[in-house]
């Protein structure tokens, strides 16, 4: 998602819209300083939403929890205009994260990782605690990437597995 740098509107869909969760999440600003931990407010039928401030321009990261559990990440670019052209968006993604290490994508690879990271349908990968598994939005089956956590402060970590 693109904002306008200054304070704008996120919004969260509580899995399954499940109502009267505690919502709250970590975003990390472009230099990697990850925030305090916030409070989403409940709007009705499972829908949250947070004022962030995004204080300058870059790709931020945000990890969503419900009632504790880790549930959703975003992804998001904060600039000074709020539409970009998609090629900017690809690339400015791809810059910002690094995510390109090791080789090129073709544009048809990196539009079905930003899908599957904009819908973020996650599971714990089988046997770990900490490892979750962001699959294709399109077959619910397919493995993306997988999303590390830990509990030292650092940002989590990626691997992109397509």
């Amino acid at each position: 998602m693109s904002y306008i740098v200054g304070v704008n509107r996120l919004y969260y869909k509580s899995i399954g819209f499940v109502e009267d969760k505690t919502v709250t999440a970590y975003i990390w600003s472009p230099s990697l300083v990850k925030s305090n931990l916030k409070t989403l407010t409940e709007i009705e039928l499972g829908l949250y939403y947070l004022d962030y401030d995004f204080a300058v321009a870059g790709a931020y990261a945000g990890l969503f929890y419900e009632d504790g559990v880790l549930s959703a990440m975003g992804v998001f670019r904060a600039g000074s205009a709020v539409e970009l052209a998609a090629a900017d968006v690809v690339t400015a993604l791809l810059a910002a994260t690094g995510i390109t290490e090791g080789g090129a994508w073709t544009l048809a690879k990196a539009l079905k990782i930003m899908n599957a990271f904009s819908v973020m349908k996650m599971q714990l990968k089988s046997g770990t605690t900490a490892t979750y598994e962001i699959l294709d939005p399109d077959d619910g089956t397919t493995v993306i990437a997988e999303l590390t956590t830990n509990d030292n402060g650092d940002p989590p970590t990626i691997v992109i597995k397509i």
